[in-house]
This record gives structure tokens, sequence and C-alpha cells, in this order.
């Protein structure tokens, strides 16, 4: 848990912060309260996962400095030094961005990282679409 659960949570603050012990803390808290409601143990899976919103509250190419950059560089360090772990990432415009940056040291361990299914792309979209917004008019 301590690197990808909530890694972008964690990579933002710079350190184990209070808001990643919080996310760590309420999943543990709904583990435990499923656990006395049901007579069979349950399987949780956390899947750490990229969540990027291109244009919320700085333009993308701040959010991209102040958040995004140092996200891709942690998530390849750990999951190098680590193959058991694993990451989904969402957001081709922000990658975009960081494997322009990359020497190729760099893109050869992130190439690596796919081929052993340690990074997989999802949803295939510029950005990740928001799941909470149900209706847009003005």
């Amino acid at each position: 848990l301590r690197s990808l659960v909530g890694s972008e949570m964690c990579i933002r603050d710079r350190s184990t912060g209070p808001r990643s012990t919080a996310f760590i803390f309420v999943c543990a808290l709904i583990i435990a309260l499923c656990s006395k409601t049901y007579a069979q143990p349950i399987e949780v899976f956390l899947i750490p996962h990229s969540h990027c919103d291109a244009g919320w509250l700085v333009t993308y190419e701040q959010y991209y400095q102040m958040f995004v950059h140092n996200t891709l560089n942690g998530i390849t360090e750990e999951l190098s030094n680590d193959p058991s772990l694993r990451f989904n990432w969402a957001e081709t415009l922000w990658f975009y961005m960081w494997w322009n940056e990359q020497n190729s040291t760099q893109k050869a361990k992130f190439k690596k990282l796919v081929d052993q299914k340690q990074i997989e792309f999802v949803g295939g979209g510029w950005v990740m679409n928001d799941e909470i917004i149900g209706l847009y008019s003005q």
C-alpha cells in the first residue's frame, strides 16, 4: 500500500501525508465494516490508477508541472524497483507530454514496465472522462 495506493496523492504531497493516510484508513474501515456484515470473507481489490484533470483549477501545463510529471517519474521508479506492483494510466495527454521529455534510458525503462504488464493504459482518451458528471446544461 505504501507506494501506489493513492500514489498521486502521496506524490502531490511529496510525502505519505494526511491525505494518503486518510485514504488508507478509509479502505481499512470499509474492509472492517464489510467483514462484520458478511459471514464469508470478502475480497477487496485496490486498483492503483491515474486521474488527472486537464484544466481543473490551473492550466493543463501547470497541472502537468505541479503533479503529473512527478507522478509518472515516481511510478516508473517504484515499479522498476518492485516487479510485483502494477499501475493503470488513463490520460494520454499527460503521458504524451511526459514521454516527449524522457531520454532513451527512461523510455526503455518504461517500455519494459509495459512489456512486463506492470503498467497498463486504460480508457484510451486524451483525458479520463469524469463519471460523476451526469448532466451538462448551460
